[in-house]
């Protein structure tokens, strides 16, 4: 039985990965967190700290570990889904929300916004566990939600899921004909419907075995569904002139299709001026979304009014999240976490430029970053840390000296190389034995770092090329390298100060400023002392 964190993630992991489950590191990390009541970012730390854990604890973690190894889906272990800013309970009978379900919300909860009555009211037709009815409720609180499922199992996972919120009401019903008595009143409907053909089996067992079938399929070609919906949501919603307005003072319903994106296919832009069609037919499924079973087994569509928001339509998934609106920060942070789950990479704003940034105990995803910008693994990435406690986890000896320094200066543009712990596993590059350290000062980045651990950040460009200060900036660079890009408005230009402190281990040894930065030269002289510095 293993005794420490460390070991336990390594017997988890190896279990998983030989199972060929997708993201064995996470999931593995997932599950510890989950039976000891730990973030994985804390994970992490008592991994590298060789914490110890109890047999009983080691015995469950392991029992998940073999559930998780059979592909019973992550979320059915810990009875857990997150859903932008909210936590659902979901377990089988009920389909797990995908990342894109996230996105098809968003769309949603903007033309819910858009209309110009004090309380306006939304349909969510399928409602599942309650994510997408949920998030309206709970982010446009002045209007009235009523959802609707027909399965009894998944309507028991949505009760107690929605239980309390007062201005939402489930109703157990076919989305076929719901809700005849709201005929011509609705300002917005919202489904997330099955589209796969009942031929187009999902490769994924997790999705194959576990989600529910009526959740899944939509009929011969996948549409029986859409169909449908498109019949009552024109029913449905409030009647209004042939038209279709896109100003704030016309009630004007509009069809919006939001589907996922095809495996590897380009993504389309954030925002677009020009505007969407009045009337879009709905579009078959793509064949290759059908039978993959990633996330991309759903189709979310939206009925209501426009969804041109401020000028932005958004008909697909964005590359790029603008943090200073609230359901955009809500939706990035949750993808940029899976993307670094799963050895992708994020643009995210710091105290100083922006970085890229990648999973550190990931040598798949720091070969990634140093491959987006075309360094060398002579040039290894610095390591974001979420605070002091985690310098003491990662670095062999923290000389006084050094923690002075990171007294006065973090969070802060202070980047501290130190000799890491031999213990580490990870591969950032030829560090020689060493690793440098940032504590950043930026809400964004520090949320970020305290659910995912230590990051391996460089600045968000290509090499030889200046420093971005926007995440638009890092995108005209880094392109499609780079899973999630969060916005945060212009940074600073000026990059952190780096101190090489290993010398300090020795009485006679002195601290050498490797680049000058953000902090002064002789601030670092002061905090260390002139005798101190090289």
């Amino acid at each position: 039985m293993p005794t420490t964190v460390s070991d336990l993630r390594s017997q988890a992991q190896a279990a998983l990965a030989e199972a060929g489950v997708p993201t064995p590191d996470a999931d593995a990390e997932l599950l510890i967190g989950h039976v000891l009541g730990m973030s994985r970012g804390q994970v992490q730390a008592a991994t590298v700290t060789d914490a110890a854990v109890a047999d009983d604890l080691a015995a469950r973690v392991l029992e998940l570990v073999a559930r998780r190894s059979a592909r019973e889906p992550l979320q059915h272990l810990t009875g857990r889904a997150a859903f932008r800013a909210l936590e659902l309970h979901v377990g089988p009978g009920v389909f797990v929300p995908r990342p894109e379900t996230e996105l098809t919300a968003q769309l949603a909860i903007d033309a819910l916004l858009a209309v110009p009555v004090p309380s306006p009211i939304a349909v969510d037709l399928g409602t599942g566990s309650g994510a997408i009815a949920l998030a309206l409720a709970t982010e446009v609180p002045h209007a009235r939600v009523v959802a609707v499922e027909r399965s009894p199992d998944a309507l028991a996972w949505a009760r107690r899921n929605t239980e309390g919120v007062a201005n939402l009401t489930l109703v157990h019903g076919d989305l076929a004909d719901a809700l005849p008595e709201m005929d011509g009143t609705v300002d917005v409907v919202v489904s997330n419907p099955p589209y796969i053909p009942d031929d187009s089996v999902p490769v994924d067992p997790e999705v194959r075995l576990h989600d529910p079938a009526e959740a899944l399929y939509g009929g011969a070609d996948g549409l029986d569904a859409v169909r449908a919906l498109s019949k009552r949501a024109g029913l449905l919603l409030r009647r209004v002139a042939p038209s279709c307005s896109s100003t704030a003072s016309a009630r004007a319903p509009r069809f919006v299709l939001c589907s996922p994106p095809t495996p590897g296919a380009p993504r389309p832009p954030t925002r677009t001026s020009s505007p969407a069609p009045a009337s879009p037919p709905p579009r078959p499924p793509n064949p290759e979304i059908a039978r993959s079973s990633r996330d991309d087994t759903k189709l979310g569509a939206t009925w209501g009014r426009t969804c041109n928001v401020d000028g932005a339509n958004r008909i697909g998934p964005m590359a790029t999240y603008d943090t200073a609106v609230a359901a955009e920060l809500l939706s990035g942070m949750r993808l940029a976490r899976q993307a670094i789950g799963r050895g992708e990479l994020v643009v995210i704003p710091t105290d100083t430029v922006y970085g890229v940034a990648a999973d550190a105990f990931s040598p798949a995803a720091v070969q990634r970053l140093l491959d987006a910008k075309g360094r060398e693994r002579t040039a290894p990435p610095p390591v974001l840390i979420p605070g002091i406690p985690t310098l003491d986890a990662l670095a062999e000896v923290v000389p006084d000296e050094v923690r002075a320094l990171v007294a006065e200066f973090w969070p802060g543009g202070l980047t501290v190389i130190v000799r890491a712990r031999t213990t580490l596993d990870w591969d950032l590059g030829e560090t020689r034995g060493t690793v440098a350290l940032r504590m950043p000062d930026h809400p964004i980045a520090l949320e970020l770092l305290a659910e995912t651990g230590p990051l391996a950040v460089s600045s968000a460009n290509t090499t030889g090329a200046p420093a971005a200060t926007t995440a638009a900036e890092a995108e005209s660079m880094l392109g499609d390298a780079v899973a999630v890009y969060l916005e945060a408005g212009a940074g600073s230009a000026t990059a952190s100060t780096i101190v090489d402190a290993t010398a300090l281990e020795s009485p006679a040894g002195k601290l050498r400023i490797v680049r000058q930065g953000a902090v002064p030269d002789e601030e670092i002289r002061r905090v260390v002392g002139a005798d101190r510095c090289a």
